[in-house]
């Protein structure tokens, strides 16, 4: 390996929590010395979250434009992974016929591209590089976790293992300690490439409760259940405004939504439900992205968080923040979240297509704050290790060891 000093990170879909990892990467490899570029979509460079990663970075931040994902001739399951190949493989191109290529790639999210290298190879390349696989799910039914398992998990192993035989490779981070130990069952020689990486949340400000709820419009008498991050299908909301007819769903009861949402979710919340909840004072919404105070302040303005998720078999970086915030979750009952909810005992589980169930925990937090507040306080000490500080320092620790500067 040659001698390092550029460090390539990609990220086209800054809207979310991966752009956090990201900068806290970035920030990092700056002080280390590491001469740091971000590609991603040239959307995110007018942003002030950039301008904030560029002045953590002393200035020295590069910004790079991500081209097209081009045609699409693959389908099925796992064709949008080939798209993202290429997309990252044409990025390294055009770099190299810049002559500019990088001395190391880093992808935060590996798992756009983690099985289509493990089928085809490195898309960098003879580049060094290694990533974050965020949402390796093929596991966890072997490991005691209630998780679907068939072809597609089949497929996905078997392309894992191959990943990790790709020599440019040089370490998958992971959130999931399970997938460490399930690696090193398998294939003591190839798991030696993963690290386990604590899963970061962040979430600061000075904000009183009381200011952010009266800048919500909220009364001192609700409580506020969040749904927050990036509003789709996955989050479950539509299970969750069924569940606000039930019988038993606590009438006092505010859904504050907040978060970017897809098309489906923009729709679902022009229903007649949305309308008459949204009438009554009982819907709030803000439709953007949030970080910093702004962040912080929609969980003080919240008594109750919603992760019953729908088919997200990983974890969540809602949980976390949550735990953070010292506030009790409901959960789905599937995959780590349930597994975590039930285990470390921060929230009741549902079945969230279960407007009963999820009626019933509504009603038991909101009616019994003293549970609530256990909950909450069980949360917090499980999310305590999971600090961006931790974070940057575990990733800080391995970088000279993956790619040492001169």
């Amino acid at each position: 390996m040659g001698i390092v000093s550029s460090l390539l990170l990609i990220e086209p879909h800054w809207e979310g929590h991966n752009m956090r990892y990201v900068a806290w990467i970035s920030e990092r490899a700056s002080r280390l010395g590491y001469e740091v570029w971000l590609a991603t979509s040239d959307s995110f460079f007018d942003h002030p979250f950039y301008k904030g990663i560029q002045a953590a970075c002393g200035g020295g931040l590069r910004g790079i434009a991500l081209p097209g994902q081009g045609s699409r001739p693959f389908k099925g399951v796992l064709g949008y992974k080939f798209r993202y190949h290429r997309m990252f493989a044409g990025l390294y191109r055009r770099l190299e016929k810049q002559g500019t290529p990088p001395d190391y790639v880093m992808v935060p999210y590996l798992d756009y591209v983690a099985h289509a290298a493990g089928a085809v190879g490195s898309p960098f390349g003879g580049t060094p590089w290694s990533g974050i696989f965020i949402n390796p799910d093929f596991h966890l039914r072997k490991m005691g976790v209630e998780a679907p398992y068939g072809l597609s998990s089949r497929i996905k192993e078997k392309l894992f293992f191959k990943l990790l035989s790709v020599e440019t490779l040089k370490a998958v981070f992971a959130f999931d300690e399970l997938l460490l130990r399930y690696a090193h069952e398998k294939s003591p020689a190839r798991s030696k490439k993963v690290r386990f990486l604590p899963e970061p949340v962040d979430l600061g400000g000075g904000t009183p409760r009381e200011e952010a709820r009266r800048k919500l419009s909220i009364n001192p008498a609700e409580t506020v259940i969040l749904v927050y991050g990036v509003i789709d299908e996955s989050k479950g909301l539509d299970s969750l405004l069924r569940s606000v007819r039930h019988e038993d769903f606590p009438e006092d009861t505010t859904l504050l939504v907040a978060g970017p949402q897809d098309d489906e979710t923009k729709t679902l919340l022009a229903s007649p439900i949305a309308d008459r909840l949204r009438d009554s004072g009982r819907l709030r919404e803000r439709d953007e992205f949030f970080h910093g105070s702004e962040e912080h302040s929609l969980f003080l303005a919240s008594d109750i968080v919603w992760v019953g998720y729908r088919k997200q078999y990983i974890s969540s970086g809602v949980l976390l923040q949550a735990g953070m915030a010292s506030l009790p979750v409901i959960a789905c009952d599937e995959g780590i979240i349930g597994w975590l909810s039930k285990n470390y005992q921060i929230g009741p589980t549902v079945n969230p297509e279960d407007p009963a169930e999820v009626a019933a925990a509504v009603s038991k937090l909101a009616r019994n704050k003293s549970l609530a507040t256990k909950l909450g306080a069980n949360g917090r000490e499980y999310s305590r290790g999971h600090t961006a500080e931790r974070f940057s320092k575990t990733l800080g620790d391995e970088l000279p060891k993956s790619f040492p500067l001169p």
